[in-house]
């Protein structure tokens, strides 16, 4: 078994960040990252001219440049497809590693359960920074609380949106069989993509910091609360409809009574 790894990394007009991001996964101890994918989406900003300097200076780096902008689900997919790593990972162009040994915690973890007989995904902590990169800010999420072995029942109740696994390390094949990203999908995709995945592999978690997001005054999780609400719970309900009659009944019952928990409890604190 070869535990050769790929990154992939979508760019769109992320001119101030890209470097930053692909010097963070250039510094990674892992002995077995044999490419670093950058999928530029049709970027109009100077992130070709960019991409261009560090491949020429670096020969793991494979540039790929589309003709047609597709979106972020589409670049992460012909990703996908074009690499090489029997294992592979995804980190967006803002963002960047925060520790040196980020892909080797993962695949150390990968390797330990394979080593007994599972194929797995490994994942680290998430840690959120202002663009500047001056305030990190570090999640306070106790260990229990991780999503940790089979994981499909929990993501579809949504216990802990803060702690569900990102930037995470699969076997490409794993990520074929359930066909990818969903290219009509640009919010909520990758939770889509967890969906199904957590329905075939168990995710494990390595109890260190792994990637650091932008808190980005554009990003996807600037739009409306409600939007955000009401498309995480479509892409629910859709996964949902792929179960039996009994499944979907158990399913919507127990979001339900989850939801109404929780919208008690917001009453009961309004009311202190």
């Amino acid at each position: 078994m070869e535990f050769s790894l790929s990154v992939v990394i979508p760019n769109y007009n992320n001119e101030s960040y890209i470097k930053r991001c692909v010097k963070s996964v250039l510094a990674q101890t892992y002995k077995d990252l044999i490419e670093i994918i950058i999928v530029d989406d049709c970027s109009t900003d100077s992130s070709r001219e960019i991409i261009m300097d560090m491949a020429n200076k670096n020969s793991k780096i494979r540039p790929i440049f589309l003709e047609k902008n597709g979106k972020v689900s589409a670049a992460r997919n012909i990703g996908l497809k074009e690499a090489r790593g029997e294992y592979i990972t995804f980190v967006d162009s803002d963002d960047f590693y925060y520790d040196d040994t980020k892909l080797e915690n993962e695949m150390s973890l990968i390797k330990k359960y394979f080593s007994l007989g599972k194929d797995i995904a490994s994942y680290s902590t998430i840690v959120r920074c202002t663009n500047d990169e001056v305030d990190f800010f570090y999640p306070n999420i106790p260990l229990k609380s991780r999503y940790v072995g089979n994981v499909y029942k929990k993501l579809i109740y949504d216990i802990r949106s803060d702690a569900v696994m990102r930037d995470y390390c699969i076997r490409k094949e794993i990520l074929n069989t359930v066909g990818g990203y969903n290219e009509n999908n640009s919010l909520f995709e990758d939770y889509e993509l967890l969906l199904k995945l957590s329905k075939i592999v168990e995710f494990y978690y390595t109890n260190k910091n792994g990637t650091v997001y932008r808190n980005s005054i554009n990003g996807l999780s600037q739009r409306p609360v409600k939007e955000l609400v009401s498309k995480k719970n479509e892409v629910i309900a859709n996964q949902i409809a792929t179960e039996t009659m009994i499944a979907r009944i158990k399913l919507n019952l127990v979001r339900s009574s989850i939801q109404l928990l929780k919208n008690l409890k917001k009453q009961i604190n309004r009311r202190r």
